[in-house]
């Protein structure tokens, strides 16, 4: 693939995520490569990654492990690494054949023939860092200086690529705060490390505060602990029961992580945060709502709807006109989605779920879209 062609492939990945894979193969055939791979690293949760069809398996087995805290190489090799060439640097020139051994993604790559690895790092907001490499075939033998420099005229147009990316992931993550605030549903965004990113109006000081550095604050040392667990892990989704502790009211938070497009590597470090009160009664949910907040289909909606006041699976599929064989297939579904084992738990989370009287301006302020900052609306200090 020619520059300009590749040039335009990069910038339409930085808007349609889906591209990210074909842009790596590019990439490879651009620079003589075997594999490339795309990494966005926090330092505190396992990184999300994108790669080329020959290291998919490889990532995806390491990604089940721990090998993220073990690795003796880490994203500052790369961004401490200021000889002044290229931009993109080799692994065996920044480490000592010693380290290397120890270094288990490094002995990964060698079992499955691959080595020779280059790479750089691009800082992003937020604290992430993005680390782009390439590998080659151990017989095959360095990269080609002459391809190297070819390759470090585009790092900057991949490093603006890669800022419009994570800036265009993160607004589309925020818009999904509009969405339940149309609901009536408070909300907020938060990265892995605990940080509110924003907050839809309907999100009050009595649902949800914040600490130093704006971390979010259940309240409850239970709940705290849960909410820190679950942002230290990988789970795709978590359900915490918070206690009433006046006058902060009882709440069920649900936490889901934030995928957007499956290969959005850019969001994969968010997760939203809802907030639905308890007050003791019981009450069917919208299936509306429930699409919202569980991506349940509109069968899956009625069902868990139907389910919520107690009745039986039989009574929820008469209910639904399907029969009870159609009701269990779907009822595993909702529970792989809502995080639940057993059709209590079910109606526990979904039979407390209620819209909230609206605080004074929210109707104003959604219907305008505004996300708050910590600090500013929606967030006490």
């Amino acid at each position: 693939m020619k520059s300009a062609a590749l040039l335009e492939a990069v910038y339409a990945a930085a808007f349609v995520p889906t591209q990210w894979p074909g842009v790596l193969e590019s990439l490879c055939e651009y620079t003589g490569s075997t594999s490339s791979s795309l990494l966005v690293c926090n330092g505190h949760s396992p990184p999300s990654w994108q790669t080329t069809r020959c290291t998919r398996g490889l990532l995806a087995r390491l990604a089940k492990t721990d090998v993220w805290q073990r690795r003796e190489r880490t994203a500052s090799h790369l961004l401490h690494a200021g000889d002044g060439t290229w931009d993109f640097h080799g692994v065996e020139d920044l480490m000592s054949p010693g380290r290397l051994v120890e270094d288990p993604v490094h002995q990964a790559y060698r079992e499955a023939g691959l080595g020779w690895q280059i790479g750089t790092a691009i800082p992003l907001t937020g604290g992430n860092t993005l680390i782009l490499s390439f590998e080659r075939e151990l017989a095959a033998g360095r990269h080609d200086p002459t391809r190297l420099r070819r390759l470090a005229g585009l790092r900057p147009h991949l490093q603006r690529a890669a800022s419009i990316a994570a800036e265009a992931s993160h607004r589309r993550a925020l818009g999904g705060l509009d969405v339940l605030g149309t609901l009536a549903v408070p909300a907020a965004l938060l990265e892995r490390s605990g940080r509110v990113v924003g907050t839809n109006p309907w999100m009050t000081p009595l649902l949800l505060a914040t600490r130093a550095g704006d971390r979010a604050l259940l309240g409850d040392a239970h709940a705290d602990a849960q909410l820190a667990a679950m942002l230290r892990g990988r789970a795709p989704a978590c359900t915490i029961a918070v206690p009433a502790r006046p006058p902060h009211p009882a709440r069920i938070v649900q936490l889901t992580a934030v995928t957007g497009a499956a290969l959005d590597l850019f969001v994969d470090d968010l997760v939203v945060l809802v907030v639905n009160r308890v007050d003791g009664a019981s009450w069917q949910p919208a299936p509306a709502l429930l699409c919202a907040l569980h991506d349940l289909s509109p069968a899956e909606s009625r069902l868990a709807a139907a389910l919520a006041d107690g009745s039986s699976l039989a009574l929820a599929a008469q209910r639904c006109g399907i029969r009870t064989s159609t009701a269990r297939a779907y009822l595993e579904q909702i529970f792989r989605k809502t995080n639940c084992h057993r059709q209590a738990e079910l109606v526990s989370l979904l039979a407390h779920l209620r819209p909230f009287a609206a605080p004074v301006g929210a109707a104003d302020d959604a219907a305008g879209s505004a996300h708050a900052q910590p600090g500013v609306t929606g967030i006490c200090q």
